[in-house]
């Protein structure tokens, strides 16, 4: 019954005093602005992918937390209270980014036959590397060279790890591929090498269409590739 009463007196207290009103209500504005700091007020997912956008344009060094915020829509303060730095923000759009094309391979490699599974692969690459009208190239070709020079290697270490992560994914991707071409008997070769060297084949293209922007000297290229595996034509 105190307690109520006490209660009553202190409400009655506050709105009788416009002073004191306004300094409760800007007390509960600071509490409720720190409860929602823990709290992202933005759609991540669309952040990331803009960030991935922005990084796959511009490259990593070159951009900013700045140039994030303007390109995202979301102020630099809450990607900072978010994230904490450009390179957190960098490696979830980047698994984000990755977890997609991890998928799309998958998707491409499902043909019952080998010799269409991996053409499939390939073509995909080209797709990606020649269909884009602004000429970004391989995203992660691009970031690579970023985090392997010589003067980054220390400071870009995690997201070397990052990229080396997906490449092993992908390269896990098409070894898995050839080991269930090779338990029905149609191939017959070593899987993890015969792995290795078409994702080399692939990390190749990706240099060379830099250069060239030349659709049919890629595919002139992996073809050239596939006609030298130890495929079954039939069996396939």
């Amino acid at each position: 019954m105190i307690f109520t009463d006490g209660l009553m007196a202190f409400d009655n207290y506050v709105k009788n005093d416009p002073a004191v009103k306004n300094e409760v209500q800007f007390l509960f504005l600071i509490r409720k602005t720190i409860a929602m700091a823990g709290t992202r007020q933005f759609d991540e997912v669309d952040m990331l992918e803009k960030a991935l956008a922005l990084f796959w344009k511009k490259g990593y060094r070159a951009t900013s937390m700045m140039d994030l915020a303007k390109a995202s829509g979301v102020q630099r303060g809450s990607l900072y209270n978010a994230y904490g730095s450009k390179r957190v923000i960098f490696i979830k759009a980047f698994c984000q980014h990755s977890q997609k094309v991890i998928e799309q391979v998958e998707r491409t490699l499902a043909d019952p036959n080998l010799t269409v599974a991996i053409t499939a692969f390939f073509e995909f690459m080209v797709q990606r590397l020649c269909n884009d009208p602004e000429r970004k190239g391989c995203f992660s070709t691009r970031i690579i060279m970023e985090a392997t020079e010589r003067d980054g290697v220390q400071e870009d270490s995690a997201i070397l790890e990052q990229l080396t992560v997906f490449l092993n994914d992908l390269e896990q991707r098409i070894v898995n591929r050839l080991t269930l071409a090779q338990e029905a008997g149609c191939f017959d070769g070593d899987c993890r090498a015969t792995a290795q060297y078409l994702m080399a084949i692939a990390r190749g293209m990706a240099v060379m269409e830099r250069i060239y922007f030349d659709r049919q000297r890629l595919q002139t290229t992996y073809r050239m590739a596939i006609e030298m595996l130890p495929i079954d034509e039939v069996g396939a």
